[in-house]
């Protein structure tokens, strides 16, 4: 027996109007599609969306095969109904209109949409896990009163002087950690623990404050790459055949036909791996998470603090499933179609993501378990709709919100918006940034002397070093804009060294710690450049060769007209370059290699002023 809001399913039989004409036709439907609103929740409840047929809406409600097809086309068009139906009655029942507006309203909504969802589980299971199997039809009414709930919030936001200014990103992903922490009580049957976690989870969500400063959501994303389904070996290639396929007909529309046939194998060559689509989802998302631990734990592990080495971990996990939009995509949004099994292996698949947010209660103790989980809430209704809407590949550009969210109720709004920002970072030298710093300039050096574009492997091979923490690098390079992505020629994925010009405002609207970081890996490249030539005796080979180091004391006039003095060498440099890899071409000829470095810096005022 399952309770459903039209009655306990082994009752609905028994609520047939009797026949004849005294009763109104009108009264005869609405009847018959309540008592199949509720075996559609009874049924779902016990078989899944996906299993339940029409023969089992007809068997619980007691209704004809003829009845059903007068009010409804099939299965889909009555659980849409159905979906309406339960969200229309939960928003009017958790309207806290007796309440005055402000944060003690929200508090109120939430209690009694939690009071809700104890009282008809099955109801609820129903919107929130089972309406993504459904397709975007059936998901569409709660979609709608989420959007609905968001508006409200970002109005109520702008009337609060401490809450205007709050990215609406924020909101909606507050609103959306919120919906996490249900679906989860939901999907482990432990929904009755809502009744004493709803005040102190809106209290948490609650504490949050807009970011002091504006975050930089606008961060450059990597340049887009070709997915290859190449793998090491069948299990692999059929995994990323899988994945693909999920994220171009979503889970439900997947068929191993269709796998099989995108991974080049035979149907035998699957079955001997995997026993049927389940067994696939299962291990599609173990290889997600391996993968993506194995890039973000060693990003992680070897950033000297805990905030920063947070941030890193962001800066990894996004990039690196931008480069794999289809595992992205299965992982962050197909998931949830596949239902709570889906869910829960995902859970523990990015387990790592959690243990990094714990190591955060050594410094803030007072952080709750709860509070561990609304940021993860959060952070998965961010990714979620970003994949969703603008796809895997802007996924990058949730970096700095989520830094902030996870990081501000352990090191307040402040310091956890400098670090979102990428301010207040280590930089320096390599030995002043740590191991990881000295490893990331390494695979930075490695590109530079190559040449050329290379994939991950070359770049391990060269510097004998685990391909996952080359790949975590190399990523990190790419979100610091000073390296770039392509599609080789074979398949997979080539990086390079890129540094397109910075115009002069992008440049001064950037933090300190963002120049320095781009100057730092410039000019450890240009050391690099130096000291190849030496040691090959080329620098000083050709007698045109230009070397000249100028001190002095100058007013910012003068620094004003040094840059423009360089800026109009640097834009003549080029187009130098240009002519001359124009003739070269026109003579089929290779020519050799040059560098060209211009600079103007300040010195501390205790500078060396020697000259050569």
């Amino acid at each position: 027996m399952v309770d459903t809001p039209w009655g306990a399913s082994d009752t609905l039989r028994g609520r047939m109007l009797p026949p004849g004409p005294a009763t109104p036709p009108e009264d005869v439907a609405r009847n018959q599609r309540e008592r199949l609103f509720g075996a559609m929740v009874a049924s779902v409840a016990s078989r899944g969306y996906s299993a339940t047929r029409v023969t089992d809406l007809i068997e619980l409600s007691g209704i004809s095969r003829r009845s059903f097809y007068a009010l409804y086309p099939d299965k889909e068009a009555c659980f849409r109904e159905v979906v309406e139906e339960i969200v229309v009655e939960a928003l009017k029942r958790a309207d806290p209109s007796d309440v005055p507006a402000g944060e003690e309203r929200a508090r109120q909504r939430f209690q009694r949409l939690a009071a809700a969802v104890i009282e008809q589980p099955a109801a609820a299971r129903l919107c929130l896990i089972e309406a993504h199997a459904a397709g975007p039809e059936a998901l569409r009414p709660v979609e709608d009163a989420v959007a609905a709930v968001e508006k409200l919030m970002r109005i109520r936001a702008a009337e609060m002087p401490e809450r205007a200014g709050t990215p609406p990103e924020m909101i909606g992903a507050l609103v959306g950690s919120a919906i996490e922490v249900v679906r989860t009580r939901l999907r482990r049957g432990e929904e009755r623990e809502l009744a004493e976690l709803a005040a102190p989870l809106t209290d948490f969500l609650l504490a949050y404050r807009p970011p002091p400063r504006p975050l930089r959501l606008g961060t450059r994303l990597p340049t887009a790459a070709p997915e290859t389904l190449a793998g090491h070996d069948h299990q692999e290639r059929a995994l990323r055949a899988f994945a693909a396929v999920v994220a171009e007909r979503g889970y439900e529309n997947t068929t191993i036909e269709e796998v099989v046939r995108r991974a080049s194998m035979s149907p035998t060559t699957f079955y001997a791996n995997f026993a049927g689509k389940r067994e696939a989802l299962v291990a599609a998302i173990d290889n997600a998470g391996a993968q993506l631990a194995a890039a973000v734990v060693p990003s992680y592990r070897r950033n000297p603090d805990w905030p920063h080495a947070l941030r890193a971990a962001y800066v990894t996990l996004f990039n690196f499933m931008a480069s794999r939009p289809a595992m992205a995509h299965l992982v962050l949004v197909d998931v949830y179609a596949a239902g709570p099994e889906a869910l829960s292996r995902r859970e523990e698949a990015l387990r790592s993501l959690r243990q990094m947010l714990e190591e955060g209660r050594r410094r803030a103790p007072e952080v709750s378990d709860l509070a561990i989980e609304a940021i993860l809430g959060a952070v998965a209704s961010l990714a979620y709709r970003q994949a969703r809407e603008g796809g895997a590949r802007s996924l990058p550009a949730l970096a700095p919100l989520c830094a902030y969210l996870s990081l501000a109720p352990f090191i307040g709004a402040e310091q956890a918006c400098a670090v979102a920002n990428g301010e207040a970072s280590s930089g320096g030298t390599p030995e002043q940034m740590g191991e990881a710093g000295r490893e990331r300039e390494l695979v930075l050096h490695t590109l530079n002397r190559l040449g050329r574009p290379a994939d991950v492997e070359e770049v391990s091979r060269e510097l004998e070093a685990p391909t996952a923490e080359v790949e975590a690098h190399l990523e990190a390079l790419v979100a610091d804009g000073v390296a770039n992505r392509e599609r080789g020629d074979e398949g997979g994925t080539r990086y390079m060294i890129h540094m397109p010009p910075i115009g002069e405002e992008e440049w001064a609207a950037m933090s300190q710690p963002e120049r320095e970081r781009i100057s730092q890996h410039i000019g450890y490249m240009v050391l690099e450049d130096v000291s190849q030539s030496v040691k090959a005796k080329t620098f000083d080979r050709r007698p045109e060769r230009v070397l000249a180091r100028m001190v002095g004391w100058i007013d910012d006039q003068g620094m004003l007209e040094l840059r423009d003095l360089h800026i109009e060498g640097a834009l003549a440099t080029m187009e130098v370059i240009e002519r001359s890899e124009e003739r070269l071409r026109g003579k089929g000829d290779r020519g050799f290699p040059v560098r060209a470095v211009q600079t103007v810096f300040e010195l501390p005022e205790d500078g060396s002023a020697s000259e050569s």
